[in-house]
């Protein structure tokens, strides 16, 4: 067996187009998805408003705007606070205008001579973003106008007002009622979710080395295969080395994809990386057998083949490969035929990856690798059915 194993093996690597095909295709896939998303995530930060200041005398003569402008700032918030503007400071109104202009500001804001401020965006830029950034000027703009006129009607009406400490300290402390926290171990990512599944596809396409390896131990689909079959080998010393040579092989494929989506583009998956090569150990069994399942159909190879192909295409479009629309589906399949969800291994390989960055634990991981695990066993009863007693009338 260990001969057969060794042989089987080095006649997979020396399949070039198979194997070209199973490392090539994955990681250009990869490279691509890298190209093209890699920035999502960065394009959806929340980023620091730039905002031009007219810095005039009527600007420093109000009271505490200067101050809450600049403690907003990014050049002057705390470490760990985010920061809300980029500022630029003019003096003058001409000058704001000229730097709106030519630089690629949401605004800037002036003070009249009554003490209010007011914030100016050119119509010439108004699109999504800059509505939304505005819009948070605009609410910063308010509430430091609502303190302003608050604290003025008070020492109009009771100048005594003032003298009470709890009072001043109130009205001069920023009041946070709403917390943030993570519910997920890391950051939410939309960029991996596609990395992610393009993996999962790279460990469907292994089905292609146990398909090649088990048509070598048939009879009527290869010579070397009827040569085997006068040996008088039993189907169990000739089966089990080729499956595991295929799985070897198809591991070995998937290492490379691994380090080359870590290394190269640092693809997190929440520093479980002994758990990441578990799921691609596991995923890789699975496609083994139900690659074997399917070269031991009484068909031609060339219809093999084009069963690996479409499936490998058709379970990872239910993974979430294909866009915004694919993800959508994958999640509209998981809800409404959760038992399809459950029997696809593309889906299982990614949810693994994702249960592995987001959660804390590992139950939701455990059950996507119980789930390859399963499909692994029924595929390997069925290809065990399907070649153990197969009966050729001649070679």
């Amino acid at each position: 067996m260990g001969i057969t194993f060794i042989t089987t093996v080095k006649t997979l690597v020396r399949q070039r187009d198979t194997l070209l095909w199973a490392i090539a295709f994955p990681l250009v896939l990869c490279t691509l998805i890298y190209a093209m998303l890699g920035n999502l995530d960065e394009a959806y930060a929340l980023k620091p408003v730039e905002i031009v200041v007219v810095d005039d005398a009527a600007y420093q003569a109000t009271t505490g705007l200067p101050e809450m402008i600049t403690a907003l700032s990014k050049d002057t918030v705390a470490e760990g606070d985010t920061a809300i503007f980029d500022t630029t400071y003019v003096d003058s109104d001409e000058a704001a205008r000229q730097a709106l202009t030519d630089g690629d500001y949401t605004g800037f804001i002036t003070v009249d001579a009554t003490g209010q401020p007011a914030f100016h965006v050119d119509a010439r830029y108004a699109s999504s973003t800059t509505g939304t950034n505005a819009s948070i000027v605009k609410i910063v703009l308010d509430q430091y106008w609502q303190t302003a006129s608050l604290v003025g009607a008070m020492a109009q009406t009771d100048p005594s007002l003032f003298t009470d400490p709890a009072l001043l300290e109130r009205l001069t402390t920023e009041v946070s009622y709403t917390q943030r926290v993570s519910v997920t171990a890391n950051p939410p990512s939309d960029s991996l979710a596609y990395m992610y599944s393009a993996l999962a596809f790279s460990v469907i396409m292994m089905m292609s080395f146990a398909l090649a390896a088990v048509e070598d131990i048939q009879a009527n689909t290869s010579a070397l295969g009827a040569r085997r079959s006068l040996a008088g080998q039993s189907k169990a010393r000739t089966l089990a080395p080729a499956i595991a040579a295929s799985w070897v092989v198809g591991f070995g494929v998937q290492l490379v994809g691994y380090s080359y989506v870590k290394f190269a583009f640092g693809t997190s998956f929440g520093g479980k990386d002994p758990a990441v090569l578990l799921t691609l150990a596991v995923g890789v069994l699975a496609m083994t057998f139900t690659g074997a399942f399917v070269g031991s159909l009484p068909i031609s190879s060339g219809a093999k083949s084009g069963i690996t192909a479409t499936l490998s295409c058709f379970l990872s479009l239910f993974a979430g490969l294909y866009g915004p629309f694919a993800q959508d589906l994958a999640e509209s399949a998981a809800e409404n035929a959760p038992l399809f969800a459950l029997a696809n291994p593309a889906r299982q390989v990614t949810q693994a990856f994702h249960a592995l960055y987001y959660y804390d634990g590992y139950q939701q991981f455990f059950q996507a690798i119980l789930a390859l695990l399963g499909l692994a066993a029924v595929f390997f009863v069925l290809s065990t059915l399907m070649l153990r007693r197969k009966r050729y009338a001649s070679l």
